[in-house]
């Protein structure tokens, strides 16, 4: 294969796939966040794989793919709003040198979207009598820890995918 058409192709079979997962957890009953997160990974392989923008041409080719074609829009819609994005932002923070500036920034972000992801919802559908809608700070609170086990994982899969199958590629 040549050297400029095996990035494209990676990034093409990256992108379906990347779909492939947010229509299983479209029509899935459980475990839609780790298919959603799951798709997430296929750009940040690319980018760890290879130079250039591939990886972000990977997360807009899924986001748009899967809010146009999925039955149900909500793990498109997640997908989009931050377990897309966040897993080549966070390649970024890494570089961040001091530990607390480098925390400061992902929580700024991950607490920007989901909080205009909250602000949307409640525009578009309204508040429901959920305990959610009328107590969101506990929400808040629930979506960090979760948060942050999903950054240990992400970095936990980023190393073994450099250390084992990067080589192999």
């Amino acid at each position: 294969m040549d050297r400029k058409s095996r990035p494209l192709a990676f990034s093409a079979v990256a992108s379906a796939l990347g779909v492939a997962l947010l229509y299983l957890a479209a029509l899935l009953p459980t475990g839609k966040l780790v298919l959603v997160a799951a798709a997430a990974l296929n750009a940040v392989f690319l980018r760890l794989t290879f130079s250039g923008r591939w990886d972000l041409g990977c997360y807009l080719v899924t986001s748009s793919l899967g809010l146009l074609l999925l039955p149900v829009k909500i793990p498109a819609l997640i997908y989009a709003a931050f377990l897309g994005y966040y897993p080549l932002l966070k390649l970024r923070f890494e570089r961040i040198p001091s530990v607390f500036l480098r925390w400061t920034a992902k929580l700024c972000i991950f607490n920007a979207a989901l909080i205009a992801v909250y602000f949307l919802a409640l525009r578009l559908i309204g508040p429901g009598s959920s305990w959610l809608w009328q107590r969101p700070w506990i929400a808040l609170i629930a979506a960090n820890v979760v948060f942050f086990a999903y950054d240990y994982v992400l970095q936990q899969g980023m190393l073994y995918y450099l250390r084992k199958i990067a080589r192999r590629i």
